[in-house]
């Protein structure tokens, strides 16, 4: 029984549309749109389902799941990793930009 607990301890759930997430766990799409406001995830699924597609992404999320990271693979390469910041009304925003839309402060 301790070990169970000390493996729900290791990883803590979040609550992201309805369902349960695990934080730091890579999250498999066939699609990604950062432009849709209240951004959701598109339906996931598993590698073997995306690896055979041109493109797919990885999301993965934080503790909280205001944060996101966004892998594009193409060829079942990585292209890029864009990190993601949830605003309030779900809009997407790359880190670096503020709720303006405008660059904000490099951190």
């Amino acid at each position: 029984m301790p070990r169970i607990l000390l493996l729900l301890a290791c990883f803590p759930l979040l609550s992201l549309a309805g369902e349960q997430v695990y934080r730091d766990t890579p999250y498999f799409y066939d699609e990604f749109d950062p432009q849709r406001v209240p951004w959701v995830a598109g339906e996931e699924k598993n590698i073997e389902e995306v690896f055979k597609n041109y493109r797919y992404y990885a999301i993965v999320y934080s503790q909280g799941g205001s944060r996101l990271s966004v892998t594009e693979y193409i060829q079942g390469k990585a292209k890029g990793v864009i990190d993601y910041q949830r605003d309030v009304n779900g809009r997407l925003l790359p880190q670096g930009q503020d709720a303006t839309g405008g660059a904000g402060p490099d951190v």
